[in-house]
């Protein structure tokens, strides 16, 4: 066996070794599943179709769901955004020239949390308190009255939830004096122990939950795989190819259970079926080239912090291979801009940008 051989087939059995250690357990904890929920919960269309799935009827009826708002405003304390991320739609009354808040908080801990109300109930008064202050600077007290908010749990994880979902039920009630104490109610929504027939027939949204559900599973490369043939006939809509790779991605980072060898079934079966889509070589090139100059890199910068620097340095790459294959040549004052970039998140978007832009000018733009 040649020296060059050799030398990948310890790089592969190196990186193996990794891919199923406590070390990248470790490192997928800094892209967990907030980021890959908001990013789908704060796209105006999935907003749309998430609200018709989860409000009954009734709430339907009272709100105008086409005209929801994203609310980019965070009202999460500086101890809680350790546990939470915060989603606040805000829906007009059908009868009315206000707003309903629907308030979606997405548990980031994926367990329960048995003090998840109160801490719900917490952003509702951080919530108000900002509306009272906007409604004194404009002078409207006299009129002021408090928006209602509709506040939502969203869980997914290995278990359901069932921690409390109305606030007396973590009050010592003394009987007789129920009216004078402070209640409020959430609407649960647990992706947990959905079952196929309980999945929204919007295919985004259905693969939304699905892959959800593929992070804790031990059974992710079947759900996965389910999740394939459900998009696959809609490839040819970039959205949808778009929703695949980012399932992927999410389940690479993210799946407690997406080791080396799930990764390689996955691909095994993707291959079988005669399609080679670039979401294959993203894996690649995540595990390939990010982990194994994470492993060179490691050895001087320390573990943790050289899979992070090798990872983005492999992203940067594919950006440079992407936009050199679709235009030819790249400048290169790009290359050193790209390569120099040491923000994953920031890494990621060029990454998708790379596909999308018509022209280097757009890239350029993306990249201040």
């Amino acid at each position: 066996m040649s020296k060059e051989r050799q030398t990948k087939k310890k790089s592969r059995t190196v990186s193996k070794q990794l891919l199923d250690s406590k070390a990248l357990s470790e490192f997928k904890k800094k892209y967990q599943h907030d980021s890959f929920c908001k990013e789908h919960l704060e796209d105006r269309e999935r907003a749309r179709e998430f609200l018709r799935f989860v409000l009954d009827k009734e709430l339907q009826k009272a709100l105008v769901i086409e005209e929801v708002q994203i609310d980019k405003e965070s009202y999460i304390d500086a101890d809680l955004k350790k546990l939470y991320a915060d989603v606040v739609y805000r829906v007009p009354y059908k009868n009315g020239d206000g707003s309903v808040v629907v308030y979606i908080l997405i548990e980031l801990k994926t367990e329960n949390d048995k003090w998840t109300i109160f801490q719900l109930v917490k952003y509702v008064v951080r919530i108000w308190d900002g509306e009272l202050k906007l409604a004194r600077k404009e002078k409207r007290l006299d009129t002021f009255l408090f928006p209602m908010i509709i506040p939502i749990i969203f869980h997914h994880g290995g278990e359901r939830f069932t921690s409390p979902t109305e606030l007396i039920e973590l009050v010592r009630v003394i009987k007789g004096l129920e009216q004078f104490t402070l209640n409020m109610k959430a609407l649960l929504f647990d992706v947990t122990p959905m079952g196929k027939d309980e999945m929204p027939q919007d295919i985004l949204l259905c693969a939304f939950f699905m892959v959800l559900q593929a992070a804790f599973s031990k059974e992710s490369v079947n759900i996965l795989m389910e999740i394939f043939e459900l998009l696959k006939p809609h490839f040819d809509q970039p959205e949808v190819l778009q929703e695949w790779l980012k399932d992927l991605y999410y389940l690479v980072t993210s799946g407690k259970y997406f080791t080396h060898d799930v990764y390689e079934q996955v691909k095994t079966k993707i291959e079988k079926r005669g399609i080679k889509i670039m979401s294959i070589s993203v894996i690649d090139q995540l595990y390939a080239e990010g982990i194994e100059k994470g492993i060179e890199q490691g050895m001087e910068r320390g573990f943790e912090k050289g899979i992070a620097e090798g990872i983005e340095k492999g992203i940067a790459e594919g950006i440079l291979r992407t936009l050199n294959k679709r235009f030819k040549r790249v400048p290169k004052k790009f290359e050193k801009q790209i390569l120099t970039i040491a923000n994953l998140e920031k890494l990621e978007e060029l990454a998708d940008f790379a596909y999308d832009c018509v022209t280097l000018d757009e890239f350029e733009k993306a990249l201040k």
